[in-house]
């Protein structure tokens, strides 16, 4: 992955806390507990035109490693 491509999307993580900043305590809170293998999550997209599609998926053991080191690469530094 390139790095400065890397810089820039967690740059943009700001903005995307300040849009959205409910569904980022979500994942802090009880979704890091609702979060585990085996988990469906089920998401459905209304678009303007009012049409919605829905899709669904069940996590895997690697789906949680993926987001363990995304996670960790975007952790802030203490």
């Amino acid at each position: 992955m390139n790095p400065k491509q890397l810089t820039n999307l967690k740059n943009r993580l700001p903005l995307l806390k300040a849009d959205h900043g409910d569904l980022a305590a979500w994942f802090k809170g009880p979704g890091q507990q609702s979060m585990q293998a085996g988990t469906k999550v089920q998401i459905l997209f209304t678009h303007p035109d009012g049409s919605q599609q829905d899709c669904s998926l069940t996590l895997t053991e690697n789906d949680m490693e993926t987001l363990r080191l995304v996670k960790e690469t975007f952790a802030k530094k203490k």
